[in-house]
């Protein structure tokens, strides 16, 4: 599997609207708040984890919430 930013994010729109009302978790390199933002925007899941993102930066939330206001 070739890995990039938002790599397996496809995969989980697939579930999302394969099983109705299953509660879907995005993954795979989200490392920007402007990323999740457009997950959930366009409801290609219902959360996002954003492991590396945190991993690389504390306060990844902070950032996120900065990025986008």
């Amino acid at each position: 599997i070739l890995t990039h930013s938002g790599y397996q994010v496809p995969f989980a729109e697939r579930i999302e609207r394969a099983v109705p009302g299953l509660f879907v978790v995005a993954v795979g390199i989200i490392v920007a708040g402007q990323q999740v933002e457009e997950i959930l925007d366009q409801e290609t899941a219902d959360l996002v984890a954003a492991g590396r993102g945190f991993l690389r930066h504390p306060n990844f939330a902070l950032n996120a919430a900065r990025e986008l206001k």
